[in-house]
Parts: C-alpha cells; structure tokens; sequence
C-alpha cells in the first residue's frame, strides 16, 4: 500500500506506536526495486529526531537532499531545487518535530505542509503522532501477523527449530515488532534453548525486552513520555496510562469520568495519549500494546491513582453484592460486570492478595463468582479468582 502511493506521488504518513516497525517499512521502501527505478539516486532519508531547530531542520534538508546551500534559514531558499527534480524523501521520526508543543512548532509544521504540496517530492513521514499535515495519506501501521512475528523471531534466533510453545510467548507480546526482535537477541546472545527462554520470560518478561548497545522497550517509551506534548499534560498523565496497564482490558470509553473522577481534563489526557500512540481504542475500551502495558503497570499499584480506581470499582462491586444477597440486582449492573468481567476478577485478584482475610472482599468473590460463572466456580470462589484472571491475548477475554 506505502508503495503504490509513493509510485502515485500522494505524501504518506505511516503512523503507530514506538517499536511498530514504521522506519524498517520506510528503509524496505528506499530498497525496493521499483522505488529505485523510479527514483535513481534521488532516494532520500532524513532523521528529524537530530533537529534542533527550524533553521536546523531547512541546514540538514538541503544536504540531505543535495541542494547544497550553505546557511539555509527557510523552505524559500530551497524552493527552487525541490520543485525541480523528481525525488523520495523520508522524514522519520517525525513526531519530534510535529510535536506542537515544542519551540518553532508552527514554523516547522509550516515547512512539512509545503513538502507535502511540491509536486516533484514523494514525501513519506514515519511519525507516531497523528497530527501530521491533510495533504498526507494516513496509513496506520498495525501490529504483525503470527506468521510474520514468527519469521520475525526465527530470522534471528536461528539456532533453534520453530516450537509450538513460543506462540504463546509471541501474542504476549501482542505481535510488537521491537519486542519480538528484542526477545529473539538476548535469547541468541545467551544461547539459551526453547525451554531456558521460556523460563526466564515468565521470570522477568520486561527485562528481556532490552537490547544491549542499542534502544530497547524502555528507551522507545520513555522518549514518547519525555515529548514536549506528553509533559504538558502534567504529572497524572503518567499515572493514568498506570492505572490503564493495570486494568486487564483497558478503560471503558463510558466509565472514564467514573474511573477518574479526580481528574477533570481525563477525557482530554486520553485524546492526546492516542494521538501519541500511547493508547488506542479496542471494542470500546482504551487499551495499550502488552510489553507497554507490561513496562509501564511496575510499581503504580500503589500509586494514589490506582487506589482510588480499585476503591471505586470495590464500592461498586460491593453495592451490587449486595443487592445480588438480597435477590435484586439489577440487570443493567449485570451487563457492567460482565462488560468489565476481566477487570473485576484482576482486582479483586490483588485486592485478596493484599488482604485475603477481608469478609467484605470474600462476600464480594462469592457474589461475583454467582453472577458470571455460577456452574464452574468450587465452593470458595477465592481459591478460584486469581486462576480466572489469566487472558487470551487475542479477545482479552479469559
């Protein structure tokens, strides 16, 4: 698709998460034979998150593209050469200089737009923010197939046969490109079998996902939760994508102003966290990647946040027990237990691990357990909670 709009000459914007794979797409696309028979030597690659400034940006724009003008300050000054040779050009990592809360925003976003309108120049921008300019094609990029990942994870870690049991392992990961590269170097840098991975994944799972020398997980997070426009949101924003990890399905689009009732702007946040890839909607939830969800859930169960979600979630819970004891729930809190069944059982799974003697959190299992699933559950429900709260990778269900 990125390659028949380049051959057409629309500006494309290939947009997603940190890690999604949009720049092995735009170098593949510098490759291609048909790219370079179109294009020749006019193939070129422009890393935006090295710019400094605007005038930085036109400098490394006119080397980049042999225009050759010393002390370029503005598109003017380039505007002749551009227009007059057919030319590729790939601005990656473009959501550092799209990002409209940094200095010379306008100035720059300003300059990208005219990119997009020569005629002469097929503009690909690699970018995991969405505010990129009309005039660009939008193709979102999605996480791999399992046939994909697979080869992905196999092209590196060649040592070893494919087994059925990395599967699993592979839609944990929810099919993330950086992930599954970064597992399948550290396996093959220690020369650990199927059977030692496997362990030490179920072990330490985040920790894995760094690659020595180079950018891991934590590295492509933190520069999105370092942008200008991600800090402006202030010190809940970080919190929030916490509480939104630790949820199992994410955050029901209805219940935001419920499940945050201390945070005002909260609707606002989530907007801006998917217009960063941060986030993304999923069947009506807000949900994120799972080595994100898997790197940023670490220590916010304490977080005043969180606490305050779980306790909103136990007193609702609570009251519909109760009327469930007494032979009338309503049937609409039903369809929100079932709705949120998977988020239930994962909190009500921590809530007995921190106090498993609690009678209000034991009349609360058994009512639950009532509710859903009434014929499978044991005698004692909690026994059986922390069990359900395993989830398929692919429906989020159990």
């Amino acid at each position: 698709m990125a390659i028949c709009s380049v051959n057409a000459g629309h500006p494309i914007a290939l947009i997603g998460a940190g890690g999604i794979g949009k720049t092995s797409i735009a170098l593949a696309l510098l490759d291609d034979d048909r790219i370079e028979g179109k294009f020749g030597v006019n193939r070129r690659f422009l890393r935006c998150d090295e710019v400094k400034s605007h005038s930085h940006f036109v400098s490394r724009l006119s080397k980049v593209t042999g225009a050759g003008i010393e002390d370029a300050e503005n598109m003017a000054a380039l505007r002749q050469f551009l227009s007059s040779i057919n030319i590729l050009l790939i601005l990656d990592n473009a959501e550092t200089i799209l990002d409209p809360r940094r200095p010379e925003a306008p100035e720059l976003y300003t300059s990208i737009e005219e990119l997009s309108r020569i005629k002469t120049i097929s503009l690909v921008i690699t970018t995991r923010i969405s505010m990129v300019p009309a005039t660009c094609k939008y193709i979102e990029i999605p996480a791999l197939s399992m046939i994909s990942a697979r080869e992905a994870f196999y092209n590196i870690y060649t040592n070893q046969k494919l087994a059925p049991e990395i599967d699993p392992v592979l839609q944990q990961l929810d099919h993330h490109p950086l992930s599954i590269t970064a597992l399948a170097t550290v396996a093959t840098q220690n020369r650990w079998d199927h059977s030692r991975l496997l362990r030490e994944w179920e072990k330490r799972r985040v920790s894995l996902l760094q690659i020595p020398h180079t950018p891991g997980l934590s590295a492509v997070i933190e520069s999105s939760l370092s942008s200008p426009m991600f800090t402006s949101l202030g010190p809940d924003a970080r919190d929030i994508l916490g509480v939104i990890a630790i949820l199992p399905q994410g955050v029901c689009e209805a219940e935001l102003d419920w499940i945050f009732p201390t945070v005002s702007d909260i609707r606002d946040i989530v907007d801006t966290l998917i217009i960063l890839s941060l986030i993304h909607w999923n069947d009506g939830f807000v949900t994120m990647l799972a080595p994100v969800r898997e790197y940023l859930k670490a220590d916010k169960c304490s977080c005043p946040l969180f606490v305050s979600t779980k306790n909103q979630y136990l007193t609702r819970l609570g009251d519909i027990s109760r009327d469930f004891g007494h032979g009338r729930a309503r049937p609409q809190d039903i369809r929100w237990l079932i709705s949120e069944e998977v988020n239930v059982k994962s909190l009500l799974a921590l809530s007995i691990e921190v106090n498993p003697e609690s009678p209000d959190i034991q009349r609360i299992c058994f009512a639950v357990g009532d509710m859903l699933i009434p014929s499978s559950l044991p005698s004692h429900p909690i026994d059986n909670i922390p069990s359900l709260v395993q989830v398929d990778p692919d429906t989020h269900r159990p």
